[in-house]
């Protein structure tokens, strides 16, 4: 019986692990992409020069 709770603890640890990096990589992926809006212009290439 000791192996099904220690698989359970197990089991919980992970969902809660995955969940929060889930999370994690949801935020980093928003702060990088308001930080490539903030630098968008600055980089904008002129469609009619080319520069």
């Amino acid at each position: 019986m000791k192996t099904l709770e220690s698989y359970r603890v197990f089991s919980t640890v992970a969902w809660i692990t995955t969940i929060l990096f889930a999370l994690f990589v949801a935020d980093l992926a928003h702060r990088l992409e308001k930080q490539a809006d903030a630098y968008a212009p600055t980089y904008a290439i002129d469609s009619e020069t080319g520069n």
